[in-house]
Protein backbone atom coordinates (compact mmCIF):
# COMPACT_ATOMS: atom_id res chain seq x y z
CA UNK A 1 0.00 0.00 0.00
CA UNK A 2 0.97 3.75 -0.30
CA UNK A 3 2.51 3.81 -4.02
CA UNK A 4 6.14 2.72 -1.75
CA UNK A 5 8.70 0.28 -1.78
CA UNK A 6 8.60 -2.70 0.18
CA UNK A 7 12.80 -3.40 -0.84
CA UNK A 8 15.55 -1.90 -2.20
CA UNK A 9 18.65 -4.47 -2.82
CA UNK A 10 21.96 -2.89 -3.76
CA UNK A 11 23.27 -6.33 -6.16
CA UNK A 12 27.01 -4.73 -5.71
CA UNK A 13 27.16 -4.78 -1.97
CA UNK A 14 27.07 -8.12 0.26
CA UNK A 15 25.90 -8.67 3.53
CA UNK A 16 28.98 -10.14 6.14
CA UNK A 17 26.34 -13.13 7.20
CA UNK A 18 25.62 -12.91 3.64
CA UNK A 19 23.03 -11.69 0.95
CA UNK A 20 22.49 -8.76 -0.31
CA UNK A 21 22.43 -4.84 1.21
CA UNK A 22 18.91 -4.16 1.28
CA UNK A 23 18.27 -0.64 2.31
CA UNK A 24 14.59 -0.46 2.70
CA UNK A 25 13.64 -2.30 6.68
CA UNK A 26 9.98 -2.84 6.84
CA UNK A 27 10.65 -3.46 10.64
CA UNK A 28 11.86 -0.24 11.29
CA UNK A 29 10.32 2.20 8.67
CA UNK A 30 7.05 0.40 7.45
CA UNK A 31 7.67 1.05 3.50
CA UNK A 32 9.56 3.79 2.08
CA UNK A 33 9.58 6.60 0.54
CA UNK A 34 6.48 8.08 1.43
CA UNK A 35 3.62 10.60 0.59
CA UNK A 36 2.01 12.51 2.77
CA UNK A 37 -0.18 15.80 2.13
CA UNK A 38 -1.70 18.24 4.80
CA UNK A 39 -5.01 20.13 4.37
CA UNK A 40 -5.46 21.14 7.94
CA UNK A 41 -4.44 18.13 9.54
CA UNK A 42 -1.35 15.85 8.26
CA UNK A 43 -2.10 12.64 6.94
CA UNK A 44 0.22 9.87 5.01
CA UNK A 45 -0.99 7.70 2.54
CA UNK A 46 0.81 4.87 3.38
CA UNK A 47 -2.49 2.99 4.12
CA UNK A 48 -3.95 3.93 0.99
CA UNK A 49 -4.25 1.39 -1.73
CA UNK A 50 -2.56 2.51 -5.12
CA UNK A 51 -3.49 0.80 -8.36
CA UNK A 52 -0.47 0.60 -10.65
CA UNK A 53 -0.62 1.74 -14.33
CA UNK A 54 -0.07 -1.32 -16.62
CA UNK A 55 2.03 -4.07 -14.87
CA UNK A 56 1.17 -6.84 -13.24
CA UNK A 57 2.18 -8.72 -10.08
CA UNK A 58 5.27 -9.81 -9.86
CA UNK A 59 6.24 -8.72 -13.30
CA UNK A 60 9.93 -7.99 -13.48
CA UNK A 61 11.23 -4.41 -15.10
CA UNK A 62 14.27 -3.73 -16.41
CA UNK A 63 16.02 -0.38 -16.72
CA UNK A 64 19.54 -1.69 -18.56
CA UNK A 65 18.11 -0.32 -21.74
CA UNK A 66 16.47 3.01 -20.14
CA UNK A 67 14.61 4.60 -17.54
CA UNK A 68 11.35 2.90 -16.58
CA UNK A 69 8.49 4.38 -14.59
CA UNK A 70 6.11 3.18 -12.34
CA UNK A 71 3.18 4.72 -12.12
CA UNK A 72 1.13 4.65 -8.76
CA UNK A 73 -2.84 6.09 -8.88
CA UNK A 74 -5.35 6.68 -6.53
CA UNK A 75 -8.88 8.52 -6.92
CA UNK A 76 -12.29 8.63 -4.81
CA UNK A 77 -13.24 8.19 -1.48
CA UNK A 78 -14.65 10.37 1.17
CA UNK A 79 -11.94 12.82 0.64
CA UNK A 80 -12.02 13.09 -2.86
CA UNK A 81 -7.88 11.82 -2.96
CA UNK A 82 -6.18 12.30 -6.54
CA UNK A 83 -2.80 11.03 -6.97
CA UNK A 84 -0.52 10.44 -9.06
CA UNK A 85 2.74 9.13 -7.89
CA UNK A 86 5.33 8.48 -10.54
CA UNK A 87 8.81 6.75 -10.02
CA UNK A 88 11.27 6.86 -12.88
CA UNK A 89 14.20 4.07 -12.36
CA UNK A 90 17.80 4.91 -14.55
CA UNK A 91 19.80 2.79 -15.90
CA UNK A 92 23.86 2.11 -13.74
CA UNK A 93 22.21 4.60 -11.12
CA UNK A 94 20.90 4.83 -7.52
CA UNK A 95 18.37 7.95 -8.43
CA UNK A 96 15.49 7.43 -8.94
CA UNK A 97 12.92 10.01 -9.92
CA UNK A 98 9.55 10.93 -7.97
CA UNK A 99 7.24 13.32 -9.37
CA UNK A 100 3.78 13.76 -7.03
CA UNK A 101 0.35 15.54 -7.82
CA UNK A 102 -1.95 15.41 -4.78
CA UNK A 103 -5.83 17.07 -5.29
CA UNK A 104 -8.05 16.79 -2.45
CA UNK A 105 -11.86 17.46 -3.20
CA UNK A 106 -10.29 20.33 -5.75
CA UNK A 107 -8.03 21.80 -3.52
CA UNK A 108 -4.21 21.84 -3.63
CA UNK A 109 -2.88 20.57 -0.22
CA UNK A 110 0.97 21.11 0.98
CA UNK A 111 2.86 17.48 -0.25
CA UNK A 112 5.65 16.17 1.87
CA UNK A 113 8.21 13.36 0.69
CA UNK A 114 9.24 11.29 3.44
CA UNK A 115 11.72 9.00 4.43
CA UNK A 116 10.83 7.56 7.69
CA UNK A 117 12.15 5.06 10.62
CA UNK A 118 16.46 5.94 8.79
CA UNK A 119 18.20 2.64 7.29
CA UNK A 120 19.24 -0.69 8.50
CA UNK A 121 22.19 -1.93 9.80
CA UNK A 122 24.23 -3.71 7.25
CA UNK A 123 27.76 -4.07 8.72
CA UNK A 124 29.38 -6.84 10.95
CA UNK A 125 30.46 -4.03 13.51
CA UNK A 126 27.16 -3.07 14.89
CA UNK A 127 28.47 -0.92 16.91
CA UNK A 128 30.52 1.28 14.40
CA UNK A 129 28.08 1.76 11.88
CA UNK A 130 25.88 3.24 14.72
CA UNK A 131 28.25 5.54 14.88
CA UNK A 132 28.16 6.99 12.00
CA UNK A 133 23.95 7.13 11.99
CA UNK A 134 22.82 10.85 11.06
CA UNK A 135 20.14 12.63 9.35
CA UNK A 136 21.05 15.68 7.76
CA UNK A 137 19.30 18.71 6.02
CA UNK A 138 20.73 21.15 3.81
CA UNK A 139 18.29 24.76 4.28
CA UNK A 140 19.67 28.32 2.78
CA UNK A 141 23.17 26.73 2.13
CA UNK A 142 24.21 25.08 5.68
CA UNK A 143 24.20 21.60 7.01
CA UNK A 144 22.04 20.73 9.54
CA UNK A 145 23.47 17.34 11.19
CA UNK A 146 21.42 15.12 14.11
CA UNK A 147 23.03 12.24 15.31
CA UNK A 148 20.04 10.56 16.59
CA UNK A 149 19.68 11.75 20.54
CA UNK A 150 16.09 11.24 21.59
CA UNK A 151 13.66 13.47 20.92
CA UNK A 152 16.27 15.72 19.01
CA UNK A 153 15.13 17.41 15.59
CA UNK A 154 16.25 20.21 13.62
CA UNK A 155 15.06 22.03 10.35
CA UNK A 156 12.35 24.94 10.02
CA UNK A 157 9.66 26.13 7.54
CA UNK A 158 11.77 27.80 4.64
CA UNK A 159 11.75 28.17 1.20
CA UNK A 160 15.92 27.13 0.87
CA UNK A 161 15.59 23.87 1.90
CA UNK A 162 17.81 21.83 -0.79
CA UNK A 163 18.16 18.18 0.38
CA UNK A 164 17.24 16.20 3.90
CA UNK A 165 18.86 12.69 4.07
CA UNK A 166 19.45 9.77 6.38
CA UNK A 167 22.95 8.03 6.75
CA UNK A 168 24.76 4.76 8.17
CA UNK A 169 28.39 4.73 7.60
CA UNK A 170 28.39 3.16 3.98
CA UNK A 171 25.19 4.29 2.61
CA UNK A 172 22.39 7.10 2.39
CA UNK A 173 18.85 7.98 1.51
CA UNK A 174 18.74 11.60 0.51
CA UNK A 175 15.32 13.47 -1.08
CA UNK A 176 16.63 15.98 -3.08
CA UNK A 177 14.31 18.93 -3.92
CA UNK A 178 14.14 18.97 -7.90
CA UNK A 179 13.03 22.58 -8.83
CA UNK A 180 12.39 26.16 -6.82
CA UNK A 181 9.07 24.80 -5.32
CA UNK A 182 10.89 23.16 -2.45
CA UNK A 183 8.71 24.75 0.86
CA UNK A 184 10.20 23.58 4.05
CA UNK A 185 12.38 20.78 5.51
CA UNK A 186 12.79 18.56 8.06
CA UNK A 187 14.50 16.09 10.08
CA UNK A 188 14.40 14.15 13.34
CA UNK A 189 15.97 11.40 15.06
CA UNK A 190 15.58 8.88 18.24
CA UNK A 191 16.62 6.44 19.90
CA UNK A 192 14.27 3.58 20.03
CA UNK A 193 13.22 1.88 23.11
CA UNK A 194 11.48 -0.73 21.27
CA UNK A 195 14.41 -2.29 19.92
CA UNK A 196 17.03 -4.19 21.75
CA UNK A 197 20.01 -2.71 19.88
CA UNK A 198 19.00 0.76 20.74
CA UNK A 199 19.43 1.44 16.80
CA UNK A 200 19.32 5.64 16.46
CA UNK A 201 16.43 5.87 13.70
CA UNK A 202 16.08 8.92 11.64
CA UNK A 203 13.53 10.87 9.79
CA UNK A 204 14.14 13.11 7.40
CA UNK A 205 11.07 15.24 4.71
CA UNK A 206 10.86 17.90 2.38
CA UNK A 207 7.54 19.74 1.79
CA UNK A 208 6.36 21.66 -1.19
CA UNK A 209 3.59 24.07 -2.02
CA UNK A 210 0.74 23.65 -4.67
CA UNK A 211 -0.49 20.47 -4.52
CA UNK A 212 3.15 18.83 -6.23
CA UNK A 213 5.95 17.26 -5.49
CA UNK A 214 9.10 16.87 -7.62
CA UNK A 215 12.58 15.47 -6.41
CA UNK A 216 15.41 13.32 -6.51
CA UNK A 217 15.60 10.09 -4.34
CA UNK A 218 19.53 8.89 -3.81
CA UNK A 219 19.00 5.41 -2.54
CA UNK A 220 22.78 3.50 -1.89
CA UNK A 221 26.69 4.12 -1.61
CA UNK A 222 28.65 6.81 0.10
CA UNK A 223 30.63 7.30 -3.24
CA UNK A 224 31.56 10.11 -3.83
CA UNK A 225 31.38 10.87 -8.03
CA UNK A 226 27.91 9.43 -7.96
CA UNK A 227 26.48 11.64 -5.16
CA UNK A 228 29.05 14.70 -6.22
CA UNK A 229 27.13 14.10 -9.34
CA UNK A 230 23.36 15.13 -7.81
CA UNK A 231 24.94 18.70 -8.28
CA UNK A 232 22.91 19.73 -5.29
CA UNK A 233 25.73 19.61 -2.29
CA UNK A 234 25.17 16.16 -1.12
CA UNK A 235 28.74 15.27 -0.84
CA UNK A 236 28.91 17.17 2.07
CA UNK A 237 27.56 14.41 4.21
CA UNK A 238 30.73 12.57 3.74
CA UNK A 239 33.38 11.87 6.38
CA UNK A 240 36.36 13.33 5.39
CA UNK A 241 37.21 15.02 8.29
CA UNK A 242 36.51 18.36 10.56
CA UNK A 243 36.45 21.65 8.66
CA UNK A 244 39.54 22.64 7.03
CA UNK A 245 40.49 18.88 6.66
CA UNK A 246 37.99 18.29 4.19
CA UNK A 247 39.39 19.06 1.44
CA UNK A 248 42.48 17.20 2.09
CA UNK A 249 40.36 14.30 2.59
CA UNK A 250 38.96 14.56 -0.34
CA UNK A 251 42.34 14.76 -2.14
CA UNK A 252 43.28 11.57 -0.66
CA UNK A 253 40.31 10.03 -1.80
CA UNK A 254 40.56 11.57 -5.42
CA UNK A 255 44.26 9.98 -5.44
CA UNK A 256 43.13 6.42 -3.91
CA UNK A 257 40.06 6.17 -6.17
CA UNK A 258 42.45 7.13 -9.49
CA UNK A 259 45.80 4.93 -8.52
CA UNK A 260 43.32 1.59 -8.14
CA UNK A 261 42.48 2.25 -12.10
CA UNK A 262 46.34 1.31 -12.16
CA UNK A 263 46.50 -1.05 -9.10
CA UNK A 264 43.55 -2.56 -8.94
CA UNK A 265 43.87 -4.38 -5.28
CA UNK A 266 43.37 -1.94 -1.96
CA UNK A 267 46.07 -3.56 0.22
CA UNK A 268 48.65 -3.32 -2.57
CA UNK A 269 47.24 0.33 -3.37
CA UNK A 270 47.88 1.36 0.45
CA UNK A 271 51.91 -0.04 0.81
CA UNK A 272 52.03 1.98 -2.29
CA UNK A 273 50.21 4.82 -0.90
CA UNK A 274 52.32 4.98 2.25
CA UNK A 275 55.35 5.20 0.02
CA UNK A 276 53.89 7.97 -1.63
CA UNK A 277 52.95 9.82 1.44
CA UNK A 278 56.28 9.23 2.99
CA UNK A 279 57.97 10.85 -0.05
CA UNK A 280 55.66 13.88 0.31
CA UNK A 281 56.74 14.06 3.79
CA UNK A 282 60.27 13.34 3.61
CA UNK A 283 61.45 16.62 3.94
CA UNK A 284 59.72 17.82 6.87
CA UNK A 285 60.84 14.71 8.55
CA UNK A 286 63.96 14.99 7.73
CA UNK A 287 64.37 18.98 9.00
CA UNK A 288 62.29 17.39 11.80
CA UNK A 289 65.04 14.85 12.72
CA UNK A 290 67.65 16.26 11.81
CA UNK A 291 66.81 19.47 15.01
CA UNK A 292 65.62 16.32 17.36
CA UNK A 293 69.19 15.43 16.97
CA UNK A 294 71.36 19.14 17.18
CA UNK A 295 68.54 19.57 20.25
CA UNK A 296 70.34 16.43 21.98
CA UNK A 297 73.73 17.25 20.87
CA UNK A 298 73.94 20.47 22.91
CA UNK A 299 71.79 19.25 25.76
CA UNK A 300 75.18 18.71 27.61
CA UNK A 301 76.00 22.65 27.93
CA UNK A 302 72.34 23.25 28.36
CA UNK A 303 72.65 21.16 31.60
CA UNK A 304 75.41 23.23 32.78
CA UNK A 305 73.70 26.73 31.95
CA UNK A 306 71.21 25.22 34.32
CA UNK A 307 74.02 24.65 37.08
CA UNK A 308 75.47 28.11 36.53
CA UNK A 309 72.45 30.21 36.64
CA UNK A 310 70.54 28.41 39.25
CA UNK A 311 67.94 30.07 40.81
CA UNK A 312 67.94 32.43 38.46
CA UNK A 313 65.03 31.87 35.44
CA UNK A 314 65.39 34.87 33.92
CA UNK A 315 69.44 34.68 33.24
CA UNK A 316 69.41 31.34 32.48
CA UNK A 317 66.39 31.82 29.59
CA UNK A 318 68.80 34.54 28.12
CA UNK A 319 72.27 32.37 28.20
CA UNK A 320 70.01 29.41 27.27
CA UNK A 321 68.61 31.14 23.72
CA UNK A 322 72.23 32.73 23.30
CA UNK A 323 73.37 29.00 22.82
CA UNK A 324 70.28 28.08 20.76
CA UNK A 325 71.20 30.82 18.21
CA UNK A 326 75.64 30.52 18.25
CA UNK A 327 74.67 26.75 17.58
CA UNK A 328 72.09 27.48 14.78
CA UNK A 329 69.30 25.71 17.05
CA UNK A 330 65.66 26.45 16.73
CA UNK A 331 64.23 24.68 19.72
CA UNK A 332 60.86 24.10 17.81
CA UNK A 333 62.17 22.99 14.81
CA UNK A 334 61.59 19.28 15.63
CA UNK A 335 58.23 20.22 16.37
CA UNK A 336 56.83 22.36 13.66
CA UNK A 337 57.44 20.06 10.72
CA UNK A 338 56.14 17.29 12.90
CA UNK A 339 52.63 19.53 13.27
CA UNK A 340 52.54 20.87 9.65
CA UNK A 341 52.30 17.19 8.57
CA UNK A 342 49.61 15.97 11.58
CA UNK A 343 46.52 17.30 9.09
CA UNK A 344 47.33 15.02 6.48
CA UNK A 345 47.63 12.06 9.09
CA UNK A 346 44.01 13.05 10.42
CA UNK A 347 42.66 13.19 7.27
CA UNK A 348 44.03 10.24 6.68
CA UNK A 349 42.14 8.35 9.60
CA UNK A 350 38.97 10.05 8.47
CA UNK A 351 39.16 8.54 5.23
CA UNK A 352 40.66 5.17 5.40
CA UNK A 353 38.10 4.64 8.39
CA UNK A 354 35.29 5.11 6.25
CA UNK A 355 35.39 5.25 2.74
CA UNK A 356 33.08 2.56 1.28
CA UNK A 357 35.70 1.85 -1.61
CA UNK A 358 37.04 -0.72 1.16
CA UNK A 359 34.27 -2.57 2.39
CA UNK A 360 34.23 -5.59 0.84
CA UNK A 361 37.76 -5.32 -0.75
CA UNK A 362 40.42 -8.06 0.06
CA UNK A 363 44.16 -8.06 0.02
CA UNK A 364 45.86 -11.50 0.51
CA UNK A 365 45.74 -15.04 2.89
CA UNK A 366 42.98 -13.88 6.14
CA UNK A 367 42.65 -10.45 5.20
CA UNK A 368 39.07 -10.56 3.15
CA UNK A 369 37.91 -6.99 3.79
CA UNK A 370 40.13 -3.61 4.80
CA UNK A 371 37.11 -2.47 5.69
CA UNK A 372 36.47 -4.88 8.84
CA UNK A 373 39.46 -5.78 11.43
CA UNK A 374 41.75 -8.21 10.09
CA UNK A 375 40.47 -11.52 12.37
CA UNK A 376 42.75 -14.23 12.31
CA UNK A 377 40.87 -16.67 14.25
CA UNK A 378 38.16 -16.83 17.43
CA UNK A 379 40.26 -16.74 20.83
CA UNK A 380 38.50 -19.43 23.09
CA UNK A 381 37.61 -16.90 25.54
CA UNK A 382 37.07 -13.11 26.38
CA UNK A 383 39.35 -10.60 27.09
CA UNK A 384 37.82 -8.97 29.94
CA UNK A 385 37.03 -5.36 30.28
CA UNK A 386 38.64 -5.15 26.39
CA UNK A 387 36.08 -7.59 25.03
CA UNK A 388 38.34 -8.66 22.66
CA UNK A 389 37.24 -12.48 21.19
CA UNK A 390 39.03 -12.49 17.85
CA UNK A 391 43.19 -12.36 17.06
CA UNK A 392 43.98 -9.62 14.79
CA UNK A 393 47.17 -9.63 13.19
CA UNK A 394 47.37 -5.96 11.79
CA UNK A 395 46.91 -4.28 14.92
CA UNK A 396 49.64 -6.10 16.67
CA UNK A 397 52.24 -5.52 13.96
CA UNK A 398 51.41 -1.76 14.15
CA UNK A 399 51.56 -1.64 17.76
CA UNK A 400 54.93 -3.24 17.55
CA UNK A 401 56.33 -1.06 15.06
CA UNK A 402 55.16 2.01 17.03
CA UNK A 403 57.09 0.86 20.34
CA UNK A 404 60.21 0.04 18.11
CA UNK A 405 59.98 3.12 16.29
CA UNK A 406 60.08 5.04 19.74
CA UNK A 407 62.81 2.84 21.10
CA UNK A 408 65.04 3.74 18.33
CA UNK A 409 63.77 7.90 19.19
CA UNK A 410 64.10 7.79 22.48
CA UNK A 411 67.48 6.54 23.40
CA UNK A 412 68.61 9.51 25.41
CA UNK A 413 64.70 10.85 26.63
CA UNK A 414 64.46 10.76 30.28
CA UNK A 415 63.28 7.51 31.74
CA UNK A 416 59.90 9.02 32.84
CA UNK A 417 59.43 10.13 29.43
CA UNK A 418 60.09 6.63 27.62
CA UNK A 419 57.24 5.53 29.75
CA UNK A 420 55.00 7.61 29.35
CA UNK A 421 55.24 7.28 25.45
CA UNK A 422 55.41 3.58 26.00
CA UNK A 423 51.58 3.96 27.99
CA UNK A 424 50.38 6.16 25.03
CA UNK A 425 51.86 2.80 22.33
CA UNK A 426 49.94 0.90 24.26
CA UNK A 427 46.68 2.78 24.46
CA UNK A 428 47.02 3.53 20.59
CA UNK A 429 47.02 -0.49 20.31
CA UNK A 430 43.62 -0.79 22.14
CA UNK A 431 42.37 1.96 20.13
CA UNK A 432 43.05 0.50 17.05
CA UNK A 433 42.26 -2.90 18.00
CA UNK A 434 38.97 -3.24 16.27
CA UNK A 435 39.67 -0.56 13.52
CA UNK A 436 39.35 -1.61 10.04
CA UNK A 437 42.39 -3.55 8.35
CA UNK A 438 42.81 -1.19 6.15
CA UNK A 439 43.38 1.81 8.52
CA UNK A 440 46.30 -0.57 10.18
CA UNK A 441 47.61 -1.85 7.47
CA UNK A 442 48.26 1.23 5.81
CA UNK A 443 49.86 2.63 9.34
CA UNK A 444 51.66 -0.41 9.98
CA UNK A 445 53.48 0.14 6.66
CA UNK A 446 53.90 4.43 7.41
CA UNK A 447 55.40 2.98 10.59
CA UNK A 448 58.33 0.62 9.11
CA UNK A 449 59.10 3.06 6.69
CA UNK A 450 59.26 5.71 9.23
CA UNK A 451 61.88 3.24 11.02
CA UNK A 452 63.87 2.63 7.51
CA UNK A 453 64.04 6.66 7.54
CA UNK A 454 65.17 6.91 10.83
CA UNK A 455 67.96 4.69 10.37
CA UNK A 456 69.05 5.11 6.86
CA UNK A 457 68.25 8.77 5.75
CA UNK A 458 68.67 10.91 8.68
CA UNK A 459 71.97 12.39 9.04
CA UNK A 460 73.78 10.86 11.54
CA UNK A 461 75.84 13.46 12.95
CA UNK A 462 73.86 16.17 14.86
CA UNK A 463 76.52 19.05 14.73
CA UNK A 464 77.24 18.89 11.25
CA UNK A 465 74.99 21.59 10.81
CA UNK A 466 75.54 23.51 13.67
CA UNK A 467 77.68 27.27 13.83
CA UNK A 468 81.16 27.94 15.54
CA UNK A 469 81.13 29.18 18.46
Amino acid sequence: GGGTLQSYTLNNYSLWEGGKVDLIDTTINGKNPMLAYRLGAELDTLTFNFEIDFYEDGQVLDAKAGPVTLTYRLSGGPEQINTIKKLTFYPDSYRITIDADITVDSSTPEVFLIWSGGLPVTEKNEDDDKYYFEANLLQGGELFSISGSDGESVGQNSPDTRWVAVRTKYFTSAIVAAHQQRRDGATSGHISSTNNDKRPQHSAQIGFDGGSAAADLYLGPLEYDRIADLGAGLEQTMTFGWGPLRPIGKGILWILTNLYEIIPNYGVLLIVFSILVKVVLHPLTRKSYKSTKEMQAIQPLVAELKNKHKGDSQKLNQETMKLYKEHGVNPLGGCLPMLLQMPILFSLFSVFRSTIEFRGAPFVLWITDLSQPDQLFNLPFTIPLLGWSTFNVLPILMGATMIYQQKTMSIQSPSQQKSFMYIMNGFFLIIFYTFPAGLNLYYTCFNALTILQQKYMVPSSPLSSTKPN
